[in-house]
């Protein structure tokens, strides 16, 4: 075993620890991590912003090519900070954020209806697959069962007929267990994700910083 020298592996080493100190309470050193992580973020923002944002658009769209449009898009960004200069001015800041809510909303209501439709296109399904002449019995069973819970997790959110009905009820129980099943499983994924990643910061520190062989 060689605990490592380097100071960059230290720093993050003790980092990840300050970190992961939160799980047993909260206190300083997590503070400390916490605001140095906060305000890198903020840093990297406003520079990634001004260099690849604000002056190219200023050297090569204003003043190289002469589109003046673009000034007036940098009046409009630069009302919303009427807000916080002055209470008087404040109302100046309606303008841009209008245009931004309502560019926001035209955009949505114009794109977000195609994923859909090729959701519900995609629901439906041949619950008989043959290819190639010849019949396929795991497509054909995959498909049925697609459709059932499909079915079935409809019937869960139909109010329109009472749940009393018998048949309904019955598909509605069964589409609770497929919202169940279907839940649990994204769950977990999102779980194996976190595990992953935990792992990552354990071989982290036993092996390149502790030196442990693993």
């Amino acid at each position: 075993m060689a605990v490592s020298t380097n100071p960059q592996v230290w720093v993050i080493a003790l980092t990840t620890l300050a970190v992961y100190s939160y799980l047993w309470k909260d206190n300083w050193a997590y503070r400390v991590v916490e605001h140095v992580f906060l305000a890198m973020s903020v840093a990297h923002a406003v520079v990634l912003t001004w260099d690849t944002g604000i002056l190219p658009r200023v050297r090569t769209d204003i003043i190289g090519r002469g589109a003046w449009p673009f000034v007036v898009a940098g009046v409009l960004g630069l009302l919303m900070y009427t807000r916080l200069a002055s209470p008087k001015w404040s109302w100046l800041s309606r303008y841009p954020v209008g245009l931004a809510v309502g560019y926001g909303v035209g955009f949505t209501m114009a794109m977000s209806p195609r994923p859909w439709m090729i959701q519900l296109r995609d629901s439906f399904r041949s619950l008989w697959v043959v290819r190639g002449g010849v019949f396929q019995a795991q497509a054909t069973f995959n498909q049925w069962v697609f459709v059932i819970f499909l079915m079935t997790t409809l019937s869960y959110f139909f109010f329109t007929v009472s749940h009393q009905n018998k048949l309904v009820k019955g598909s509605a129980y069964l589409g609770r267990y497929a919202i169940m099943v279907g839940l649990g499983a994204a769950f977990g994924n999102a779980v194996i994700g976190r595990i992953s990643l935990f792992l990552g910061r354990l071989q982290f520190l036993l092996m390149d910083w502790l030196g442990f062989v693993i």
